[in-house]
């Protein structure tokens, strides 16, 4: 019986233990997993709009642009960007099912296309390059849809910084 009982005691203290160790520092697709809310878009360009380190910052998606990177531990991605001054269109109540449907003008439906990236896929991570590469399985359009997008990427603290930081960068703010 007494066996039994330090048996027990040895089983119930030892795990304690190692949980009041400090964590290791995660690894690289660990730190990634999780929601992060996009504060900066930009890409640096030259006079005919190609990515070149000597030309001038592009804010495609306006100085304050609406985004979220999703990075699953199940290894998918699902990404959101917008720019906050897209139009806005009317609502009018459809009559098959009484819900309010937003109708816009051609102008403003190709405003917000040219205006929003959506895609969502796989991902996975080359930890030694710095990389996630993007396996895009569908997209909204942009013609990502069947390709593998490489990005390079680093921590600044709680910031994911996306991007070679010569021709363009995204910068993400981990949501808490």
């Amino acid at each position: 019986m007494r066996q039994l009982v330090s048996a027990l005691a040895i089983a119930l203290v030892v795990p304690s233990i190692s949980w009041a160790q400090p964590a290791a520092p995660a690894s690289m697709p660990a730190q990634l997993v999780g929601t992060w809310r996009l504060v900066r878009f930009e890409d640096v360009e030259n006079a005919a709009g190609a990515r070149e380190a000597a030309g001038h910052t592009v804010h495609r998606f306006g100085e304050q642009p609406l985004g979220l990177f999703i990075y699953t531990r199940d290894g998918y991605v699902a990404i959101q960007i917008a720019n906050p001054a897209n139009p806005k269109c009317v609502f009018n109540v459809d009559e098959r099912d009484h819900l309010d449907v937003p109708v816009c003008t051609p102008e403003q439906r190709e405003a917000l296309v040219s205006g929003y990236i959506a895609y969502w896929g796989t991902y996975t991570v080359d930890t030694a390059a710095g990389v996630v590469v993007h396996h895009v399985r569908s997209d909204l359009g942009i013609g990502y849809a069947g390709t593998d997008q490489p990005r390079p990427f680093r921590f600044e603290g709680d910031r994911l910084v996306i991007g070679d930081g010569k021709t363009w960068t995204r910068v993400l703010e981990r949501v808490r």
